[in-house]
């Protein structure tokens, strides 16, 4: 489930950038938007569409931490 709002800091958002979905820790880093995965973070273009906030999700996404 996705909850349509834009994210705050330490909650799983899911972005539209470069033409892909993306999901990760919504932060910030440097005064710029970050996406923290367990692959590494990820700078936020301005251009980057939020898409919500994950509620709930099953199976584990993709590329979050598991641990």
């Amino acid at each position: 489930m996705i909850n349509p709002r834009r994210p705050k800091r330490g909650e799983v958002a899911v972005v539209r950038s470069g033409g892909r979905i993306r999901v990760g820790i919504f932060d910030l880093e440097r005064g710029r938007t970050v996406l923290r995965s367990d692959r590494g973070t990820r700078w936020l273009p301005p251009d980057a569409v939020y898409v919500g906030v994950a509620a709930l999700a099953s199976p584990t996404l993709d590329g979050m931490p598991t641990g």
